[in-house]
């Protein structure tokens, strides 16, 4: 007799829903940035295996901007344009410098604007 007056409580289906939307939003901007980011630590990790190749030591630049370009293809990183990548002079040595920019489309006509810089000293 007392539980003719009493309302269910809990989760309904507007609840429920509004918790399958954001869930699907949240896994569509993963699915859309994850690549450029795991791109980005692809790079660092070829920049720094240039920096320390004892063999380009004393190297030209074109001969460590050639070898990276070899290395990026190896690592199958081809969206990123060659211009992106330069070595300047820091202080008293050089750094290889990674710095550009990637537009992920997320829908209709809303795009991730993302900018990524690295910077690796060069052993000389």
């Amino acid at each position: 007799m007392g539980s003719v007056g009493r309302r269910q409580g809990g989760a309904g289906l507007m609840g429920l829903m509004l918790w399958l939307i954001i869930g699907v939003m949240v896994m569509t901007l993963g699915f859309k940035l994850a690549p450029p980011y795991i791109e980005f630590m692809t790079v660092k990790s070829v920049m720094e295996t240039v920096a320390k190749d004892p063999e380009l030591a004393g190297k030209g630049r074109a001969q460590v901007m050639s070898t990276l370009g070899k290395r990026l293809d190896i690592n199958n990183v081809r969206s990123i344009p060659n211009d992106a990548f330069k070595i300047e002079q820091h202080g008293s040595g050089w750094d290889l410098v990674a710095d550009y920019e990637v537009r992920a489309p997320l829908l209709y006509n809303l795009d991730a604007l993302l900018t990524f810089e690295h910077r690796t000293p060069l052993s000389r």
